[in-house]
C-alpha cells in the first residue's frame, strides 16, 4: 500500500509529538523512552515526505526558537537525566565536536513540527508539507539523529529498553 502526503505521513506523528511536549513534566525514565519513540517517528515519517530539486532551497529561513521557548523546554524537561551531547561532522576531515543542549533540540524541532501542523490544519497543507520537508533536510534531520543516538546510549546503559 503506498503511504500518502496527510494522516498517513507525518501528520499524526507531528501531533503526537506536539501533544506531549505541550504536556506535564515528564519522569526521567520514562520520559526518555517516550522521547525516543516519538523523534524516531518524526524521523521515519520526513523520510516519506517529499523533497524538492533543491533549487527552491535558498530562500529557506531557518525558524530559530526564542530563549523563551528553550526555557519552556527546559522547564518541561527539568528531570532529563542527559544536559548536553556532542555531534561529529562525519563527512569532512575535522574531528571537532559540536554541543548541543537538549532543550533547545526539543525547542527546534517543537518548533518546526507546530508551526507545519497550524499551516495543515489552517488548510494550507501544501506549505506544511513543504515546511516540514525543508526543515528535516536543512535542519533537524541531522540533529535528531545525534540526539535520538544519545537518549538510546543512556536508555541502554540505565536499562530502560
Amino acid at each position: 500500500m503506498q503511504q500518502t502526503i496527510g494522516k498517513e505521513i507525518y501528520v499524526d506523528p507531528a501531533r503526537k509529538f506536539c501533544a506531549w511536549i505541550e504536556g506535564p513534566p515528564m519522569q526521567p525514565d520514562s520520559g526518555v523512552k517516550t522521547a525516543i519513540i516519538l523523534l524516531s517517528n518524526l524521523y521515519n515519517e520526513a523520510l516519506h515526505l517529499p523533497g524538492g530539486s533543491g533549487d527552491e532551497d535558498t530562500d529557506f529561513v531557518l525558524p530559530e526558537p526564542t530563549d523563551r521557548e528553550i526555557d519552556a523546554m527546559r522547564e518541561r524537561f527539568e528531570n532529563l537525566p542527559i544536559e548536553s551531547y556532542l555531534v561529529a561532522q562525519p563527512l569532512t576531515n575535522d574531528n571537532r565536536l559540536e554541543r548541543y543542549c537538549p532543550f533547545e533540540t526539543f525547542a527546534f524541532v517543537y518548533k518546526y513540527t507546530k508551526d507545519g501542523l497550524d499551516l495543515y490544519e489552517s488548510g494550507k497543507q501544501a506549505s506544511a508539507i513543504d515546511h516540514w520537508s525543508r526543515g528535516f533536510r536543512h535542519h533537524w534531520g541531522v540533529r535528531i539523529t545525534a540526539f535520538i543516538y544519545t537518549l538510546h546510549t543512556y536508555a541502554s546503559q540505565n536499562r530502560l529498553l
